[in-house]
């Protein structure tokens, strides 16, 4: 008999972070699985928009938070570096000025995640993915018929 392999932490953040984007691409998709840049609008397939993190994903607190990330076209994420300036205005405006304060505070405190914290994120986004996926394929089927 095998010895079931563990997981290593590295692993299981690899795994959340995939899960995690891909909830975040679903929940921001429309339900023709049309994508916006949430910074410049341009509407493009999901593959070539990328999911954007306002506080650095090196801070775990806010890495796996969904108000910390926006669906972002590779012109605004890389070349325009991350369009701050559209994406805080855009913010504030969105009444997050309060909150913003909070979770940069909130942002900056050391966080140290255990294997099974990490696997019950993961597990909680598959969870959203298959309700949103469900949610858009059960929308086009009624569109079309």
């Amino acid at each position: 008999m095998k010895k079931k392999k563990t997981e290593t932490k590295s692993q299981v953040i690899k795994k959340l972070d995939k899960v995690f984007s891909q909830y975040i691409r679903l929940s921001k998709s429309d339900k023709n699985w049309i994508w916006t840049c949430y910074t410049c609008w341009k509407k493009d397939h999901r593959k070539k928009l990328q999911n954007w993190h306002f506080f650095s994903r090196a801070r775990y607190n806010t890495r796996w938070e969904e108000y910390n990330t926006e669906i972002q076209c590779y012109a605004c994420n890389i070349i325009r570096s991350w369009n701050y300036i559209v994406y805080t205005k855009k913010k504030l405006k969105e009444r997050w000025e309060k909150l913003f304060n909070e979770r940069e505070e909130y942002s900056k405190q050391l966080s140290k995640f255990n294997i099974a914290e990490l696997r019950e994120k993961v597990e909680y986004y598959k969870e959203k993915v298959k309700e949103l996926e469900k949610d858009i394929l059960e929308f086009n089927n009624t569109k079309c018929n």
